[in-house]
């Protein structure tokens, strides 16, 4: 899947207990977590975000499904970037807001994202993690086989999340 992970910050089972276990609000916000995934397309966040998903019951907000369907409304695709990654942010502050623990799957291209999501854990109070993924090898990676390419691929493989590409 990747070559190279790292992870800033940790995430811990209680936030996996207080979803499963129905505490109060309060308690299930305090021990939330918003994950952010960073990485070129194709690197294997959306399988991540996915298996993080089956094995935790985290909800996850995925840029590609949010960025399609605002194309697909006839907004044009260079003009749709700013547009999800709003959307991607509200939805996943009213999911924190809820007690929820979030995988913000993205490709994370700028330094502003990044900022905004600790901002928004940090707003609610919630432990922040960010996984960014590499890939070493790109001989025979043509993207994830299980997924289509999204109506929203525009960056095209191996193009640097930091290099606003």
């Amino acid at each position: 899947m990747c070559a190279r992970c790292h992870v800033v910050g940790q995430v811990g089972p209680a936030s996996v207990r207080s979803q499963r276990e129905g505490l109060p609000v309060d308690e299930r916000i305090s021990s939330s977590v918003l994950v952010q995934l960073s990485g070129v397309p194709g690197s294997g966040k959306s399988r991540l975000a996915t298996s993080i998903a089956e094995a935790t019951g985290f909800v996850v907000v995925d840029t590609d499904v949010l960025k399609s369907s605002i194309v697909g409304s006839g907004v044009p695709v260079a003009a749709a970037g700013p547009v999800t990654y709003g959307a991607a942010l509200a939805l996943a502050q009213d999911l924190l807001e809820q007690g929820r623990t979030v995988v913000l799957d993205s490709p994370c291209r700028y330094q502003q994202l990044l900022d905004s999501g600790r901002r928004k854990a940090g707003a609610h109070g919630v432990r922040y993690a960010f996984i960014e993924l590499w890939v070493r090898d790109w001989s025979g990676r043509a993207g994830s086989p299980r997924r289509t390419v999204p109506q929203s691929f525009a960056g095209g493989i191996g193009n640097s999340p930091r290099s606003g590409n």
